[in-house]
């Protein structure tokens, strides 16, 4: 037995006399910042973003104890504990020269590196930094009261996109 079914047809809806439209805001919606992967072994940092927007600041001060906080929402990843950005990580001062890497992959990344003066005779081995595509703002502010040599190497790589690079250099720097 077949049926015939009958769409009805639907009516916009109408407010009656004394009803108002009434419009709600919503929360507000952020996209999450990224989280970086923090790795500390053989005196060499080791900062590894993702694809997001990327925040972190790099202190090392004249001690040599190096400060990571992650900025703008970015949360930083060491030892498989997520850190927020009002929960720095605190690594000991290097028993030899210190490395830091950085690679903060796709996305519009801030960096911010502060080397402290007078590190003694501790150099700093190298400084590598990729930022990866996208629009980055990058500042390196190395503030010697003494020499400061790095050993190796100092790379800073912004790739494609409208970058800011900053270098401030207080002292005498050894390359």
């Amino acid at each position: 037995m077949l049926r015939n079914f009958r769409r009805t047809r639907r009516h916009p809806r109408k407010l009656w006399k004394g009803q108002v439209a009434e419009i709600q805001q919503l929360e507000r919606r952020s996209l999450p910042a990224g989280t970086v992967l923090v790795t500390f072994a053989s005196n060499a940092v080791t900062i590894t973003g993702d694809n997001k927007d990327n925040g972190v600041s790099v202190d090392v001060a004249a001690s040599g104890v190096i400060t990571i906080t992650g900025q703008n929402d970015t949360k930083i990843s060491f030892l498989g504990v997520i850190h927020e950005g009002d929960d720095p990580i605190t690594l000991p001062a290097p028993t030899a020269a210190l490395g830091i890497s950085v690679n903060l992959k796709g996305g519009n990344d801030d960096l911010d590196v502060d080397v402290g003066a007078d590190l003694g005779t501790l150099p700093l081995k190298n400084l590598t930094v990729d930022s990866g595509d996208e629009e980055d703002d990058i500042i390196v502010v190395v503030n010697a009261g003494t020499t400061l040599n790095f050993a190796d190497v100092v790379s800073i790589s912004t790739g494609e996109g409208r970058d800011h690079l900053e270098v401030n250099i207080n002292g005498i720097i050894t390359i």
